[in-house]
């Protein structure tokens, strides 16, 4: 349904900004998001946000032209969502012990 995407896509949403968040201002492993001084800062946020802003526009014009596409675009962004968590997590944790 409508309201299980747009739980989906909130969660996602979040689950980005958290990870955006724990890796703030670190050292990034990800040439795509690493800025010129080799961390996570705004370079890396805009291009995590236009990521999300692409699937998420993306995924509901899909699911709007054609519904039976609706719980396969639903699924991803869950998946997505805990992929984020776990590199969130896996961040702070590595921020813990040191």
């Amino acid at each position: 349904s409508n309201r299980d995407l747009t739980y989906a896509l909130t969660a996602h949403a979040v689950a980005s900004a958290l990870d955006a968040a724990s890796s703030w201002r670190r050292p990034e492993v990800n040439g795509l998001l690493r800025s010129a001084d080799g961390r996570f800062g705004w370079r890396g946020v805009g291009i995590k946000t236009a990521i999300f802003g692409g699937q998420a526009v993306g995924g509901v014009l899909i699911a709007r032209r054609s519904p039976r596409y609706r719980k396969a675009i639903t699924a991803a962004n869950w998946i997505s969502t805990g992929i984020y968590l776990g590199v969130a997590l896996g961040n702070r944790m590595r921020q813990r012990r040191q």
